[in-house]
């Protein structure tokens, strides 16, 4: 009597029946309602208007202290006095602090979208155009061994525009989400700063204050230009992943 192949057909049919389960599920995957592009531009703008961050700093040797010898303490007796150094830490040296803020971001910072171009399936091409106002404030403190020399504090402003470039990938949100996922991918930054107008205000003049101004500028391409700031969007950005999606709904009605 032949062996019956019934349990193989059937667990052969299973597979054939998941298989083209998975095949349909990732038709719809790939089926996704497309975002329309001034919806999106406007949605990448919001997400880099909130990943800017609004005030840049740097210091250099500040609260920098020397060790020196305050004054000598006398041990033992009045035939074999031994004598000892006394030390204590003082201010020394030139101190240098430099900030730069963005003047009322809610109100003056400006992000447009200039370009918006389809790569493949579900991913997209963008630049967006940033400009604001921005306040400076930078200031040197000099001392020597604890003896205050003068101090100088300039203040200014200036006008920013930054060139911002990335990829961004659109597809179905993962559970319990529903809705369209948007992933944007910043790859690049570049810098204009126009020259900042500063006011002076200390006890020291000349080159110091020049000085001050061009580490306002160094700090400003340092934290605005290429590497530095795309690192920096590309790490907010993460952190809000989960609030990057778009319901059905916001979709269909063409809302932002």
């Amino acid at each position: 009597m032949p062996k019956s192949r019934r349990p193989f057909s059937v667990a052969a049919g299973c597979l054939l029946l998941a298989a083209y389960f998975a095949q349909l599920l990732a038709s719809f995957a790939y089926a996704a309602p497309p975002m329309p592009p001034e919806q999106l531009g406007a949605l990448l703008a919001d997400v880099i208007r909130d990943a800017i961050p609004p005030q840049y700093e740097k210091k250099q040797n500040w609260d920098h202290t020397k060790r020196i010898t305050s004054g000598l303490e006398v041990h033992g007796n009045l035939f074999e006095p031994r004598f000892e150094r006394r030390h204590k830490e003082v201010r020394h040296g030139q101190w240098k602090h430099y900030r730069i803020d963005l003047v009322d971001p809610p109100r003056n910072l400006q992000v447009r979208v200039t370009n918006l171009q389809s790569l493949t399936a579900g991913r997209a091409a963008f630049t967006l155009d940033v400009a604001s106002p921005i306040s400076g404030w930078a200031q040197v403190r000099n001392f020597n061994r604890g003896v205050h020399l003068g101090t100088i504090t300039i203040e200014g402003t200036s006008h920013v525009r930054l060139q911002i470039s990335g990829e961004v990938g659109l597809g179905l949100a993962p559970p319990p989400a529903v809705g369209l996922a948007v992933d944007p991918v910043i790859t690049g930054a570049h810098l204009e700063l126009a020259e900042f107008d500063l006011n002076r205000f200390g006890e020291l003049h000349g080159d110091a204050s020049h000085e001050l101004g061009r580490g306002l500028v160094k700090l400003a391409e340092h934290e605005l230009d290429g590497a530095t700031l795309t690192a920096k969007l590309n790490r907010a950005i993460a952190k809000k992943r989960d609030k990057l999606v778009v319901d059905f709904a916001q979709l269909a009605s063409g809302e932002e």
